[in-house]
């Protein structure tokens, strides 16, 4: 890092991830991008444009990040670029950022969760797990990366009713067939551990199936874990009961989970080490009692930038007092109930008297 300045390679959807919690409105931001650039005779009207490749840096006002992940778009105005093209600096653009190039980041200063961020996504790439939650109703399959699960199948089924067992044992085994083959789709572009979660022993019967059709894939099979329900809602359950952490703790999405669960559990019962809300952290934070605070990431996309600017007032200080700040994932169930909260929490070390 140099002056503030920070080069960043991209090479995974996890990286766009990381790229859309650090980069902030004000902050300036590198690319390669192409541009239409139109030209004019003095007196005549502009003909019509022609398309160059340039490097632009842009002062960011608003940065988005599509659902399936392929596409951060950085959106600024032009403060510098090629002299030879009239009109471009001082206009808007949007760079459309893939998960493939590279860019530099300028900010005035910055935070040390920031720094600690990249320096984590450098030396240690989240590893995608698959996770399969099944019973004999409906299944879902969905691969767990750092921002949250990205859902590639479901299926509902009816069976025949336990009367006619021999019908139902051949639907079974025919749904069963069919969930292995989606895992199997899958999993040829993902190499990560595969987890099998659900209520009763339809999921037991899936991993036996597993090791008899495909027994290179069932050899990745980390855990089979039982959860109340299956389909997408028994993907979450893994995800926010713990069960995905023990298989796997340093994907993010689990831990950031775990994380807005225990500040949900002190509320609960009334442990007075909690605090949530900018007014509340703050003072939890003049008497150095913030042991862990949690920021939502919509929360420092969406507010105003005065506000923007108390919050990272707020995290600066933390910081120098010790705490640790994680910034949580809006995308998911528990960065949701922590945008609901105020966007902002803490795990306190000790109770603070209002």
């Amino acid at each position: 890092m140099k002056r503030g300045l920070i080069q960043l390679e991209l090479e995974s959807p996890d990286d766009l991830w990381h790229c859309y919690n650090i980069i902030r409105r004000g902050d300036t931001v590198y690319s390669r991008t192409s541009r239409e650039v139109k030209s004019a005779q003095e007196g005549a009207r502009p003909s019509a444009g022609r398309r160059f490749s340039m490097t632009l840096g842009l002062r960011v006002e608003k940065i988005s990040l599509d659902r399936g992940l392929s596409r951060l778009k950085v959106t600024g105005i032009v403060v510098d670029g090629p002299e030879k093209f009239e009109g471009v600096k001082g206009s808007y653009h949007t760079f459309n950022l893939s998960s493939e190039g590279r860019i530099t980041v300028i900010k005035e200063s910055w935070l040390r969760h920031d720094i600690s961020r990249i320096e984590s996504s450098a030396h240690k790439a989240g590893t995608p797990i698959i996770v399969v939650a099944i019973d004999d109703e409906e299944y879902a399959v969905g691969v767990l990366r750092e921002f949250g699960f990205d859902v590639k199948a479901e299926f509902r089924t009816k069976l025949p009713g336990k009367r006619s067992p021999e019908e139902r044992e051949a639907a079974l085994n025919s749904y069963l067939k069919s969930t292995v083959q989606s895992l199997q789709q899958h999993a040829m572009s993902e190499k990560g551990p595969i987890l099998i979660v659900g209520p009763g022993f339809t999921k037991n019967r899936l991993e036996a199936l597993l090791e008899r059709e495909d027994p290179e894939l069932a050899k990745r099979v980390a855990r089979v874990a039982t959860t109340s329900a299956a389909g997408v809602s028994g993907l979450n359950e893994a995800l926010k009961g713990g069960v995905i952490s023990k298989v796997l703790r340093n994907v993010r999405a689990a831990y950031e989970s775990e994380l807005v669960e225990a500040m949900l559990s002190r509320i609960g019962s009334s442990d007075q080490r909690v605090a949530y809300g900018f007014e509340d952290v703050s003072r939890a934070d003049a008497f150095g009692a913030i042991d862990t605070m949690l920021v939502s990431s919509k929360f420092l996309q969406e507010i105003p930038m005065e506000d923007a600017l108390r919050a990272e007032g707020l995290i600066r200080s933390a910081e120098q007092k010790r705490a640790k700040i994680v910034i949580v994932s809006g995308e998911h169930e528990a960065g949701r109930q922590l945008t609901s909260l105020g966007g902002i929490g803490a795990l306190l070390r000790f109770p603070v008297r209002g």
